[in-house]
Protein backbone atom coordinates (compact mmCIF):
# COMPACT_ATOMS: atom_id res chain seq x y z
CA UNK A 1 0.00 0.00 0.00
CA UNK A 2 3.43 2.41 0.62
CA UNK A 3 4.32 2.06 -2.88
CA UNK A 4 1.23 2.61 -5.60
CA UNK A 5 1.95 3.01 -9.33
CA UNK A 6 2.76 6.88 -10.56
CA UNK A 7 3.50 7.63 -6.91
CA UNK A 8 6.69 9.89 -6.39
CA UNK A 9 9.10 9.97 -3.30
CA UNK A 10 7.76 12.08 -1.52
CA UNK A 11 3.71 10.54 -1.49
CA UNK A 12 5.45 7.23 -0.52
CA UNK A 13 7.45 8.78 1.97
CA UNK A 14 4.37 10.72 3.30
CA UNK A 15 1.82 8.00 3.32
CA UNK A 16 4.50 5.46 5.16
CA UNK A 17 4.33 8.19 8.13
CA UNK A 18 0.35 8.06 7.55
CA UNK A 19 0.61 4.81 8.03
CA UNK A 20 2.99 4.54 10.53
CA UNK A 21 0.87 6.67 12.68
CA UNK A 22 -2.20 5.08 12.21
CA UNK A 23 -0.48 2.10 13.29
CA UNK A 24 0.49 3.99 16.79
CA UNK A 25 -2.76 5.11 17.16
CA UNK A 26 -4.47 1.89 17.11
CA UNK A 27 -1.28 0.43 19.22
CA UNK A 28 -1.08 3.14 21.85
CA UNK A 29 -4.12 2.15 24.14
CA UNK A 30 -2.98 -0.92 23.95
CA UNK A 31 0.58 -0.10 25.65
CA UNK A 32 -1.08 1.68 28.18
CA UNK A 33 -3.27 -1.22 29.31
CA UNK A 34 -0.35 -3.13 29.24
CA UNK A 35 1.71 -0.52 31.39
CA UNK A 36 -1.79 -0.21 33.65
CA UNK A 37 -1.65 -4.52 34.33
CA UNK A 38 2.20 -4.16 34.55
CA UNK A 39 1.74 -1.89 37.38
CA UNK A 40 -1.12 -3.40 39.01
CA UNK A 41 0.32 -6.63 39.39
CA UNK A 42 3.65 -5.62 40.78
CA UNK A 43 1.96 -3.83 42.96
CA UNK A 44 -0.49 -6.45 44.69
CA UNK A 45 1.80 -8.85 45.64
CA UNK A 46 3.51 -6.22 47.96
CA UNK A 47 0.39 -4.57 49.16
CA UNK A 48 -1.96 -7.33 49.96
CA UNK A 49 -0.71 -10.12 51.94
CA UNK A 50 -3.97 -12.56 52.09
CA UNK A 51 -4.19 -12.18 56.35
CA UNK A 52 -0.47 -12.07 57.37
CA UNK A 53 -0.35 -8.65 58.32
CA UNK A 54 -0.59 -8.74 62.27
CA UNK A 55 -1.03 -12.80 62.22
CA UNK A 56 -3.95 -12.98 60.32
CA UNK A 57 -5.70 -10.14 59.75
CA UNK A 58 -9.31 -10.01 57.94
CA UNK A 59 -9.77 -11.15 61.25
CA UNK A 60 -13.50 -12.44 63.00
CA UNK A 61 -16.08 -9.90 64.87
CA UNK A 62 -15.32 -11.41 68.08
CA UNK A 63 -11.08 -9.97 67.50
CA UNK A 64 -9.29 -13.10 67.57
CA UNK A 65 -7.85 -12.08 64.15
CA UNK A 66 -8.42 -15.55 63.04
CA UNK A 67 -8.65 -15.54 59.01
CA UNK A 68 -11.87 -14.82 57.23
CA UNK A 69 -13.31 -17.52 55.43
CA UNK A 70 -15.83 -15.93 53.22
CA UNK A 71 -16.27 -17.26 50.07
CA UNK A 72 -14.59 -15.62 47.14
CA UNK A 73 -16.71 -13.04 45.32
CA UNK A 74 -18.91 -13.34 48.17
CA UNK A 75 -20.52 -10.40 49.98
CA UNK A 76 -18.05 -9.60 53.02
CA UNK A 77 -20.34 -7.16 54.93
CA UNK A 78 -23.38 -10.35 54.44
CA UNK A 79 -22.72 -10.20 58.37
CA UNK A 80 -20.90 -7.44 59.46
CA UNK A 81 -22.51 -4.20 60.40
CA UNK A 82 -19.39 -2.20 61.00
CA UNK A 83 -15.93 -2.88 59.87
CA UNK A 84 -12.97 -1.46 61.59
CA UNK A 85 -9.60 -0.62 59.92
CA UNK A 86 -6.54 -0.07 61.94
CA UNK A 87 -4.16 2.79 59.99
CA UNK A 88 -0.93 2.89 61.16
CA UNK A 89 1.99 4.80 60.25
CA UNK A 90 5.40 3.07 60.03
CA UNK A 91 8.88 4.93 60.08
CA UNK A 92 10.23 2.03 59.15
CA UNK A 93 11.80 2.12 55.45
CA UNK A 94 10.08 -1.35 54.89
CA UNK A 95 6.46 -1.32 55.86
CA UNK A 96 6.69 -4.51 57.63
CA UNK A 97 9.30 -3.84 59.60
CA UNK A 98 8.72 -3.60 63.22
CA UNK A 99 8.96 0.35 64.64
CA UNK A 100 7.41 2.57 67.10
CA UNK A 101 4.02 3.61 65.68
CA UNK A 102 3.16 7.01 66.20
CA UNK A 103 0.73 7.70 64.26
CA UNK A 104 -2.60 5.24 65.23
CA UNK A 105 -6.30 5.70 63.82
CA UNK A 106 -9.45 3.31 63.83
CA UNK A 107 -11.40 3.54 61.10
CA UNK A 108 -14.85 1.87 62.03
CA UNK A 109 -17.24 1.73 58.70
CA UNK A 110 -20.91 1.52 58.75
CA UNK A 111 -21.41 -1.04 55.76
CA UNK A 112 -24.82 -0.41 55.06
CA UNK A 113 -24.80 3.63 55.32
CA UNK A 114 -20.53 4.72 55.33
CA UNK A 115 -21.16 6.59 57.88
CA UNK A 116 -17.30 6.66 59.69
CA UNK A 117 -16.03 7.60 62.60
CA UNK A 118 -12.10 7.98 63.11
CA UNK A 119 -10.54 7.22 66.86
CA UNK A 120 -6.96 8.46 67.13
CA UNK A 121 -4.77 6.52 69.94
CA UNK A 122 -2.38 8.61 71.57
CA UNK A 123 1.48 7.26 71.34
CA UNK A 124 2.01 8.24 75.13
CA UNK A 125 -0.99 6.22 76.77
CA UNK A 126 0.54 4.40 79.20
CA UNK A 127 -0.93 1.50 81.26
CA UNK A 128 -2.11 0.04 78.06
CA UNK A 129 -3.90 -3.92 78.79
CA UNK A 130 -2.78 -6.50 77.08
CA UNK A 131 -5.29 -9.44 76.02
CA UNK A 132 -5.42 -12.16 78.91
CA UNK A 133 -4.46 -14.62 76.05
CA UNK A 134 -1.54 -12.95 75.06
CA UNK A 135 1.84 -13.63 75.87
CA UNK A 136 2.75 -10.08 77.12
CA UNK A 137 0.09 -10.36 79.39
CA UNK A 138 2.08 -12.97 81.52
CA UNK A 139 4.83 -10.22 82.21
CA UNK A 140 2.40 -7.34 82.21
CA UNK A 141 -1.08 -8.54 84.19
CA UNK A 142 -1.50 -5.13 85.85
CA UNK A 143 -1.01 -2.81 81.86
CA UNK A 144 2.23 -2.06 80.22
CA UNK A 145 3.50 0.19 83.25
CA UNK A 146 6.91 1.01 83.67
CA UNK A 147 6.30 4.37 83.78
CA UNK A 148 7.14 7.05 80.32
CA UNK A 149 8.79 4.51 78.78
CA UNK A 150 5.90 1.64 78.50
CA UNK A 151 4.09 3.89 75.71
CA UNK A 152 1.34 2.48 73.42
CA UNK A 153 3.68 3.09 70.62
CA UNK A 154 6.46 0.70 71.99
CA UNK A 155 4.43 -2.26 72.24
CA UNK A 156 5.23 -3.34 68.96
CA UNK A 157 8.41 -3.50 70.04
CA UNK A 158 8.17 -4.52 73.48
CA UNK A 159 6.52 -7.70 70.95
CA UNK A 160 9.32 -7.98 69.18
CA UNK A 161 11.92 -8.48 72.40
CA UNK A 162 10.27 -10.50 74.01
CA UNK A 163 9.06 -13.10 71.25
CA UNK A 164 13.48 -12.87 71.03
CA UNK A 165 13.72 -14.71 74.12
CA UNK A 166 10.53 -16.34 74.26
CA UNK A 167 9.73 -17.83 70.43
CA UNK A 168 7.78 -21.09 71.24
CA UNK A 169 5.08 -18.24 72.85
CA UNK A 170 4.94 -16.48 69.12
CA UNK A 171 4.85 -20.02 67.28
CA UNK A 172 3.03 -19.06 63.59
CA UNK A 173 2.87 -15.53 63.99
CA UNK A 174 4.43 -13.62 61.15
CA UNK A 175 4.39 -10.28 62.64
CA UNK A 176 4.36 -10.14 66.50
CA UNK A 177 5.27 -7.14 66.97
CA UNK A 178 1.82 -5.80 65.13
CA UNK A 179 0.11 -8.92 66.35
CA UNK A 180 0.79 -7.40 69.46
CA UNK A 181 -0.42 -3.79 68.86
CA UNK A 182 -3.21 -4.70 67.17
CA UNK A 183 -4.82 -6.82 69.89
CA UNK A 184 -3.86 -3.96 72.35
CA UNK A 185 -5.91 -1.51 70.52
CA UNK A 186 -8.71 -3.86 70.37
CA UNK A 187 -8.67 -4.18 74.25
CA UNK A 188 -8.16 -0.16 74.98
CA UNK A 189 -11.06 0.36 72.47
CA UNK A 190 -13.18 -1.94 73.17
CA UNK A 191 -13.93 -2.82 69.56
CA UNK A 192 -12.79 -5.80 67.10
CA UNK A 193 -9.98 -4.92 64.48
CA UNK A 194 -10.76 -6.79 61.44
CA UNK A 195 -7.96 -4.99 58.73
CA UNK A 196 -4.63 -3.70 59.39
CA UNK A 197 -3.39 -1.01 57.03
CA UNK A 198 0.67 0.22 57.75
CA UNK A 199 1.93 2.86 55.75
CA UNK A 200 5.26 3.95 55.38
CA UNK A 201 4.89 7.58 56.53
CA UNK A 202 8.05 8.43 53.97
CA UNK A 203 6.36 6.67 51.08
CA UNK A 204 3.14 9.02 51.94
CA UNK A 205 4.93 11.88 50.45
CA UNK A 206 5.05 9.72 46.93
CA UNK A 207 1.50 8.61 47.32
CA UNK A 208 -0.19 12.28 47.81
CA UNK A 209 1.96 13.39 44.55
CA UNK A 210 0.80 10.65 42.89
CA UNK A 211 -2.47 12.10 43.39
CA UNK A 212 -1.52 15.17 41.93
CA UNK A 213 -1.77 17.31 45.96
CA UNK A 214 -4.63 17.11 48.47
CA UNK A 215 -6.14 20.19 49.70
CA UNK A 216 -6.50 20.90 53.15
CA UNK A 217 -7.44 24.06 55.42
CA UNK A 218 -4.22 25.20 57.44
CA UNK A 219 -5.13 26.96 60.70
CA UNK A 220 -1.92 28.23 61.68
CA UNK A 221 1.57 28.41 60.88
CA UNK A 222 2.99 25.20 60.52
CA UNK A 223 7.54 24.57 60.14
CA UNK A 224 8.73 21.86 58.35
CA UNK A 225 11.26 20.23 57.30
CA UNK A 226 13.59 22.16 59.95
CA UNK A 227 16.36 21.14 62.61
CA UNK A 228 14.73 20.47 65.87
CA UNK A 229 16.67 20.59 68.99
CA UNK A 230 15.95 19.05 72.78
CA UNK A 231 16.30 22.31 75.83
CA UNK A 232 17.17 22.45 79.01
CA UNK A 233 13.99 21.41 79.96
CA UNK A 234 13.41 18.10 77.98
CA UNK A 235 11.12 20.13 75.14
CA UNK A 236 11.59 20.26 71.85
CA UNK A 237 12.30 23.48 69.63
CA UNK A 238 13.06 24.91 66.72
CA UNK A 239 16.37 25.86 65.50
CA UNK A 240 15.39 29.42 63.30
CA UNK A 241 18.48 29.29 61.10
CA UNK A 242 17.64 25.86 59.73
CA UNK A 243 19.03 26.16 55.87
CA UNK A 244 15.91 24.05 54.78
CA UNK A 245 13.48 25.42 57.12
CA UNK A 246 9.26 26.14 55.81
CA UNK A 247 6.97 27.57 56.92
CA UNK A 248 2.69 26.35 55.38
CA UNK A 249 1.11 29.57 55.53
CA UNK A 250 -2.61 29.68 57.02
CA UNK A 251 -5.26 29.32 54.65
CA UNK A 252 -7.08 26.48 51.85
CA UNK A 253 -4.19 25.15 50.45
CA UNK A 254 -3.29 22.58 48.12
CA UNK A 255 -0.11 20.56 49.59
CA UNK A 256 2.46 18.82 47.75
CA UNK A 257 3.79 15.26 48.97
CA UNK A 258 6.47 16.93 50.73
CA UNK A 259 4.06 19.50 52.54
CA UNK A 260 1.83 17.11 53.40
CA UNK A 261 3.89 14.93 55.42
CA UNK A 262 5.22 18.04 57.10
CA UNK A 263 1.50 18.82 57.88
CA UNK A 264 0.56 15.95 59.13
CA UNK A 265 3.89 15.25 61.18
CA UNK A 266 5.03 18.17 62.45
CA UNK A 267 4.59 18.52 66.57
CA UNK A 268 7.51 21.82 66.92
CA UNK A 269 5.62 24.83 68.20
CA UNK A 270 2.51 22.24 69.24
CA UNK A 271 1.89 19.15 70.65
CA UNK A 272 1.13 15.43 69.66
CA UNK A 273 -2.79 15.79 69.93
CA UNK A 274 -2.22 18.86 67.56
CA UNK A 275 -0.64 16.60 65.29
CA UNK A 276 -3.49 13.84 65.63
CA UNK A 277 -6.00 16.37 64.80
CA UNK A 278 -4.23 17.18 61.23
CA UNK A 279 -3.33 13.72 60.67
CA UNK A 280 -7.55 12.64 60.87
CA UNK A 281 -8.08 16.06 58.74
CA UNK A 282 -5.15 14.20 56.28
CA UNK A 283 -7.11 11.22 56.15
CA UNK A 284 -11.07 12.86 55.72
CA UNK A 285 -9.04 15.07 52.65
CA UNK A 286 -7.58 11.98 50.79
CA UNK A 287 -11.20 10.01 51.10
CA UNK A 288 -12.75 12.92 49.83
CA UNK A 289 -10.65 13.44 46.99
CA UNK A 290 -10.25 10.30 45.72
CA UNK A 291 -11.83 11.38 42.35
CA UNK A 292 -12.21 7.90 40.39
CA UNK A 293 -11.51 9.18 37.18
CA UNK A 294 -7.88 11.01 38.45
CA UNK A 295 -7.08 8.15 40.58
CA UNK A 296 -7.63 5.99 36.62
CA UNK A 297 -5.28 8.46 34.83
CA UNK A 298 -2.82 8.49 37.61
CA UNK A 299 -2.86 5.28 38.27
CA UNK A 300 0.62 3.93 37.21
CA UNK A 301 2.36 6.42 39.21
CA UNK A 302 -0.58 5.73 42.32
CA UNK A 303 -0.05 2.41 42.18
CA UNK A 304 3.67 2.87 42.90
CA UNK A 305 3.58 4.47 45.44
CA UNK A 306 1.27 2.43 46.96
CA UNK A 307 2.91 -0.97 46.16
CA UNK A 308 6.18 0.57 47.63
CA UNK A 309 4.70 1.91 50.71
CA UNK A 310 1.58 0.37 51.99
CA UNK A 311 1.11 -3.25 53.01
CA UNK A 312 -2.63 -4.30 54.05
CA UNK A 313 -4.46 -7.72 55.05
CA UNK A 314 -7.12 -7.13 52.88
CA UNK A 315 -8.38 -9.82 50.80
CA UNK A 316 -7.87 -9.22 46.77
CA UNK A 317 -10.85 -10.89 46.28
CA UNK A 318 -12.96 -8.08 48.84
CA UNK A 319 -11.43 -4.78 46.43
CA UNK A 320 -14.81 -4.80 44.38
CA UNK A 321 -16.63 -4.40 47.48
CA UNK A 322 -14.39 -2.17 49.23
CA UNK A 323 -14.32 -0.08 46.44
CA UNK A 324 -18.39 0.17 46.54
CA UNK A 325 -18.10 1.27 50.05
CA UNK A 326 -15.19 3.95 49.85
CA UNK A 327 -17.87 5.62 47.38
CA UNK A 328 -20.46 5.17 50.07
CA UNK A 329 -18.13 6.49 53.00
CA UNK A 330 -17.03 9.83 50.40
CA UNK A 331 -20.97 10.92 50.44
CA UNK A 332 -21.87 9.71 54.05
CA UNK A 333 -20.66 11.74 57.23
CA UNK A 334 -17.28 10.68 59.00
CA UNK A 335 -17.02 12.06 62.73
CA UNK A 336 -13.84 12.12 64.78
CA UNK A 337 -13.05 11.09 68.21
CA UNK A 338 -9.85 11.64 69.72
CA UNK A 339 -8.27 10.71 72.62
CA UNK A 340 -6.42 13.52 73.80
CA UNK A 341 -5.22 15.29 77.20
CA UNK A 342 -8.51 17.35 77.10
CA UNK A 343 -10.36 14.34 77.46
CA UNK A 344 -8.22 11.67 78.67
CA UNK A 345 -5.44 11.03 81.54
CA UNK A 346 -2.99 9.53 79.09
CA UNK A 347 -0.84 8.91 81.71
CA UNK A 348 -3.65 7.12 83.68
CA UNK A 349 -5.93 6.43 81.75
CA UNK A 350 -9.42 5.05 82.33
CA UNK A 351 -10.22 2.27 80.13
CA UNK A 352 -13.99 1.64 81.53
CA UNK A 353 -14.35 5.28 80.07
CA UNK A 354 -12.33 5.22 76.87
CA UNK A 355 -14.33 2.06 75.96
CA UNK A 356 -17.90 3.34 76.85
CA UNK A 357 -17.12 6.62 74.75
CA UNK A 358 -16.35 4.65 72.15
CA UNK A 359 -19.57 2.53 72.00
CA UNK A 360 -21.72 6.02 72.46
CA UNK A 361 -20.04 6.89 69.59
CA UNK A 362 -20.81 3.98 67.47
CA UNK A 363 -24.28 4.27 69.17
CA UNK A 364 -25.70 7.67 69.10
CA UNK A 365 -29.06 8.04 70.39
CA UNK A 366 -31.16 9.28 67.95
CA UNK A 367 -32.30 12.99 67.33
CA UNK A 368 -36.05 13.85 68.81
CA UNK A 369 -38.40 14.54 66.40
CA UNK A 370 -38.40 18.27 66.22
CA UNK A 371 -41.93 20.11 67.34
CA UNK A 372 -43.72 22.57 66.89
CA UNK A 373 -43.24 25.92 68.91
CA UNK A 374 -46.06 27.20 71.25
CA UNK A 375 -47.72 29.69 69.56
CA UNK A 376 -47.26 33.42 71.50
CA UNK A 377 -50.24 35.20 72.82
CA UNK A 378 -50.75 38.88 71.10
CA UNK A 379 -49.57 41.51 73.46
CA UNK A 380 -52.67 43.31 75.62
CA UNK A 381 -53.99 46.86 74.42
CA UNK A 382 -50.82 49.35 75.02
CA UNK A 383 -48.37 46.71 75.90
CA UNK A 384 -45.18 46.12 73.81
CA UNK A 385 -43.94 43.17 72.56
CA UNK A 386 -40.65 42.65 75.00
CA UNK A 387 -43.45 43.80 78.33
CA UNK A 388 -42.79 40.99 80.92
CA UNK A 389 -39.41 40.12 79.23
CA UNK A 390 -36.64 41.29 81.00
CA UNK A 391 -33.71 38.58 80.04
CA UNK A 392 -30.88 40.71 78.47
CA UNK A 393 -28.45 37.33 78.10
CA UNK A 394 -30.51 34.46 76.55
CA UNK A 395 -30.24 33.34 73.13
CA UNK A 396 -31.95 34.74 70.28
CA UNK A 397 -34.02 33.20 67.79
CA UNK A 398 -31.57 31.67 66.02
CA UNK A 399 -29.93 30.08 69.67
CA UNK A 400 -27.09 32.10 68.70
CA UNK A 401 -26.16 35.05 71.44
CA UNK A 402 -24.30 38.35 71.75
CA UNK A 403 -21.77 39.09 68.66
CA UNK A 404 -19.04 38.51 71.86
CA UNK A 405 -20.45 35.55 72.30
CA UNK A 406 -20.24 34.40 68.90
CA UNK A 407 -15.90 35.72 68.98
CA UNK A 408 -15.75 33.99 71.93
CA UNK A 409 -16.82 30.24 70.56
CA UNK A 410 -15.40 30.45 67.48
CA UNK A 411 -12.02 31.36 69.02
CA UNK A 412 -11.85 28.40 71.49
CA UNK A 413 -9.56 25.33 70.79
CA UNK A 414 -11.07 22.37 69.31
CA UNK A 415 -13.51 20.70 72.10
CA UNK A 416 -11.54 17.10 71.30
CA UNK A 417 -15.23 15.40 71.57
CA UNK A 418 -17.22 13.14 68.95
CA UNK A 419 -17.75 15.85 65.94
CA UNK A 420 -17.77 15.71 62.33
CA UNK A 421 -14.45 16.24 60.69
CA UNK A 422 -15.26 19.17 59.11
CA UNK A 423 -15.79 20.83 62.29
CA UNK A 424 -12.03 20.75 63.12
CA UNK A 425 -10.78 20.55 59.98
CA UNK A 426 -12.85 23.33 57.59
Amino acid sequence: MTQPRRSTTGQRVTLAAFTGLLCLVVSAPAVMGVRYIDSHLAAMDKVFTDGTVGGGGGGTADGTGATSSVRPGADPWADLPRVNMLLLGSDAAEAREGTRTDTMIVVSIDTTTGDSVLFSIPRNLQQVPFPRDHPLHEVYPEGYDCGDQCLMNAVWMEAEAHAEENPELYAGDPNVGLTATRRTLETVLGVPIHHTVIVNLQGFEDLIDAMGGVTVTVKEEIPINGRTYTDANGKLQLDPDSPQLEWLEPGTQTLTGFQALGYSRSRVMSDDFDRMRRQRCMVAAVIDQANPMTLLQRYPAIITAVGDNVVTDIPQGDLGAWAELTLLVQDATIKSLPFTAQNTDTADPNYSHIRYRVWEALHPTPEPEPTAAPATPAPEDGATATDGDTSTDGPDEDGGGTPADEEATTSEPPSDELEEIGAVCD
